[in-house]
């Protein structure tokens, strides 16, 4: 007998998607894989992934509504409120991503200096 679980609209009680379980192995699998994503996304240069970040965060923008719908429809939250969290998501990507390159950088110089001043 298979199992499914069911996403359910906690404001509606209605059912959204029925999804089948998978095997123990399966899930292991696929928890190797996204374990070995990871190690490769940890390899990339900071500057690479916040690049990517921020290529990521207009197609937040861009989708806004469809988010914030499925939002409500899985978490109950009311529209304006899924709008605001993917808005607020949009500006973090944006702001934070080019200063965390900028502080990577000041600190990357810092750390050079004290080399120099503490090797002599």
């Amino acid at each position: 007998m298979e199992t499914m679980l069911e996403t359910v609209n906690p404001a509606a009680g209605e059912i959204i998607q029925r999804y089948q379980t998978i095997s123990l192995p399966a899930a292991i699998k696929m928890v190797d894989a996204v374990e070995q994503a990871f190690q490769s996304w940890r390899e990339l240069p900071l500057a690479q992934r916040c690049n990517l970040a921020r290529q990521l965060a207009p197609l937040l923008r861009e989708r806004k509504q469809a988010y914030a719908v499925l939002m409500a429809k899985e978490m109950g939250k009311p529209l304006a409120q899924g709008i605001a969290e993917n808005v607020r998501c949009f500006v973090y990507i944006m702001r934070n991503s080019q200063e965390i390159i900028w502080l990577h950088a000041s600190f990357n110089r810092i750390s050079r200096k004290a080399m120099f001043y503490t090797s002599r």
